[in-house]
């Protein structure tokens, strides 16, 4: 069975990362947080919100499939 120190690791090792769940309001939630900081460690994110054009001065995505 894989721990979840496993997992993360696995899942950390991809270097493009689609974050769902950002807000328009950074604030308003941990999404952004996420997104900020895998962005300042080098990953190449995606920021996702149906409703919104731009995310943390980003491109934002309506879907997985933009």
């Amino acid at each position: 069975m894989t721990t979840i120190t496993e997992a993360a690791s696995e899942f950390l090792c991809q270097r493009r990362i689609a974050v769902a769940g950002v807000s328009r309001t950074p604030a308003a939630h941990g999404g952004n947080v996420v997104y900020r900081r895998l962005r300042d460690r080098g990953y190449e994110v995606f920021a996702v919100n149906p409703n919104a054009d731009t995310v943390e001065g980003d491109r934002c995505y309506r879907d997985l499939r933009s």
